[in-house]
C-alpha cells in the first residue's frame, strides 16, 4: 500500500510539472507574441513606467520657472485671449530680472486685431533677445528618420518670427490611454525641421551657462538619440529618441498646485516638491523676487486657468491633468538632469518580466507557498528602479555607447529654424489638425490647444534660414 501510494504522489507531481512547464511555455509564447505586435508596450511597459515614475520622481530642477497665463491674469487685462500688450509687458519686467532663455507656449499665428500692440511685442522680441517662440506641425504626422514628418505647419506671424532668437515645436502625442508619456522632440515641416520648444530653450540657456559648447544648432544626431555636446570636463546630454523624434519624459513632479490655492502661502514658489509657478500678472506688477526668475529657463503658458482646456492626464497626475506647459518644464528638468527613462525594454528584458511574473503565479498553484502572490511582482522593483530609479542618471552616459557612437555624429539641422516646441494638448489628442475654439482675430490661445486654420504655414511665408551652427545669431 506504501509503496502504491508513493508512486501516485510522484506521478501526481510528475503531472503537474508537466502542466506548469505548458503554462510557462504558453504564457512566453503569448508574451512573445504580443511583444511582436506591440501589444505590451501599451500595458506592461507602461504599468511599470507609470509606477516607478510615481514612486522614484527625477530630480527637480530650481532652474526652471513657470509664468502662468492664470485667472489673475486674466482679471488684470480684463480679456482673454490676452492682448499683446500683456506679452509685452512681460518682456519689459523680466528683462531686468536676467532670465537666461524665455519660451512661449503660446500661439501668435495670426496678425492682432491691433497692429501696434504686435509690433509694441516684436521690438520687446528683440529687445530681449532670448526669447524662443512656439510653432507646430498641423495634419496627421508619420514617422521617419526620428522625426515626426507634418504635411502642414503654423508659424508665429512674420514680425514676431523674424524678433525671436528661435522657434519651438509644441506638437503633444499622447498613447493610446491618452496619457502624455513622450515629448516630441524634433518634427519636419514643409519649411524643415524643427526641435521642441523644451529641447531649443534649455540648449540655449545651458549654452549661456557654460554647460554645452553651444544651442540647439550645435547638437549631434546619432543612429536613436540626440546628442547635447558639454563643455570639456561635463557630460554631454545624450536624449534617445524614436523614430518619431519622441523621447520619454521624466516626470520630476505632479501637477503644481493651482495659484488660487496657493495665495495664502507666505512665499510664492514655495512648495518644494513642485515647479515653481508664478502669475503673469504679478511678474508685470513687479512682485517676484528676482531670485525665481534670474539664471533660469522661464516657461510662459497657460496654467491655473479655467477657461483654457490646456491639460493631460501624466504617468504621475493620478486622476488629475497636467498643464501642457508643465510637461515643457517636466522636459526641460529631464535635460537639465541628463536622466531620461529607457524608450522601449528590449524582448529580452520583457520576457524577462514575463519569466519573474509566470514563476510568481506557478508558486500560487502550491497552497503553502502564497509567499509567490507577493513576490512576484516585488521581483519586478529591482528591474524598475533599474530603468527608472536613481541609477538612471548615473548610467545615462552608457546608452551613448550602446548606440553607435562609433558613427559619424551628424548635424540635424543648420538650414531652417533651428527650433522645436513641445507637445500640444488638444492637437496632440487627435494627432490631427484641431480647430480653435476662438475666432481666429484672437492670435494669443496657447499653442498646445489648437491650430487656427487660418494659421496654416501656406498663408505664412517661409520662415528665414538660421545661421550654422557656431555661426553668429542675431536675434
Amino acid at each position: 500500500g506504501g509503496r502504491r501510494m508513493g508512486t501516485l504522489r510522484s506521478t501526481r507531481r510528475q503531472r503537474q510539472r508537466a502542466v506548469l512547464a505548458a503554462l510557462v511555455i504558453l504564457g512566453l509564447a503569448t508574451g512573445g507574441f504580443a511583444f511582436s505586435i506591440g501589444l505590451l508596450a501599451g500595458n506592461l511597459q507602461a504599468l511599470t513606467y507609470d509606477t516607478f515614475i510615481t514612486g522614484a520622481p527625477g530630480k527637480l530642477s530650481n532652474l526652471v520657472t513657470i509664468v502662468a497665463v492664470d485667472d489673475a491674469t486674466i482679471a488684470r487685462y480684463g480679456t482673454y485671449p490676452l492682448p499683446r500688450q500683456a506679452y509685452a509687458d512681460l518682456l519689459t519686467a523680466l528683462k531686468p530680472l536676467d532670465p537666461r532663455t524665455v519660451a512661449f507656449d503660446l500661439a501668435f499665428y495670426d496678425d492682432s486685431p491691433n497692429p501696434d500692440q504686435d509690433r509694441a511685442l516684436a521690438a520687446a522680441i528683440k529687445d530681449a533677445g532670448n526669447v524662443v517662440l512656439a510653432m507646430q506641425g498641423a495634419g496627421s504626422s508619420l514617422s521617419r528618420d526620428g522625426a515626426a514628418v507634418y504635411p502642414a505647419e503654423a508659424l508665429p506671424i512674420p514680425m514676431l518670427r523674424t524678433a525671436a532668437a528661435a522657434l519651438g515645436a509644441v506638437n503633444i502625442i499622447p498613447d493610446d490611454d491618452g496619457r502624455a508619456r513622450k515629448s516630441q522632440l524634433v518634427i519636419e515641416t514643409p519649411s524643415g525641421r524643427y526641435y521642441a520648444l523644451p529641447l531649443v530653450a534649455t540648449a540655449r540657456s545651458m549654452a549661456k551657462g557654460l554647460q554645452l559648447v553651444g544651442d540647439e544648432r550645435a547638437i549631434k544626431r546619432t543612429e536613436g538619440a540626440l546628442v547635447l555636446p558639454g563643455r570639456p570636463g561635463l557630460a554631454d546630454r545624450v536624449i534617445p529618441i524614436d523614430t518619431g523624434g519622441s523621447t520619454t519624459v521624466y516626470y520630476a513632479a505632479p501637477p503644481a498646485t493651482d495659484l488660487a490655492d496657493q495665495r495664502s502661502r507666505a512665499a510664492p514658489c514655495s512648495l518644494p516638491a513642485e515647479f515653481c509657478v508664478v502669475s503673469l500678472a504679478d511678474v508685470v506688477a513687479g512682485s517676484v523676487p528676482r531670485a525665481l526668475i534670474a539664471n533660469r529657463t522661464v516657461f510662459v503658458g497657460a496654467h491655473s486657468v479655467s477657461a483654457v482646456p490646456d491639460s493631460y492626464p501624466v504617468p504621475n497626475s493620478a486622476k488629475g491633468k497636467m498643464f501642457g506647459v508643465e510637461i515643457w518644464a517636466n522636459t526641460a528638468a529631464s535635460i537639465y538632469a541628463n536622466r531620461f527613462p529607457l524608450l522601449h525594454e528590449d524582448a529580452v528584458i520583457t520576457l524577462l518580466e514575463l519569466v519573474i511574473v509566470l514563476g510568481g503565479g506557478i508558486l500560487l498553484i502550491a497552497p503553502s507557498r502564497p509567499v509567490g502572490f507577493l513576490g512576484a511582482p516585488a521581483a519586478l522593483a529591482p528591474q524598475g528602479l533599474l530603468r527608472f530609479g536613481p541609477v538612471r542618471s548615473a548610467s545615462t552616459k552608457l546608452i551613448a555607447e550602446k548606440i553607435s557612437l562609433s558613427k559619424a555624429l551628424l548635424p540635424l539641422n543648420t538650414s531652417s529654424p533651428s527650433t522645436f516646441a513641445p507637445g500640444a494638448p488638444p492637437r496632440a489628442m487627435a494627432a490631427t489638425f484641431v480647430p480653435c475654439p476662438v475666432p481666429s482675430s484672437e492670435p494669443s490661445f496657447p499653442a498646445s490647444s489648437c491650430i487656427d486654420a487660418a494659421s496654416q504655414a501656406a498663408r505664412l511665408p517661409p520662415p528665414p534660414p538660421f545661421p550654422a551652427a557656431g555661426a553668429p545669431h542675431a536675434p
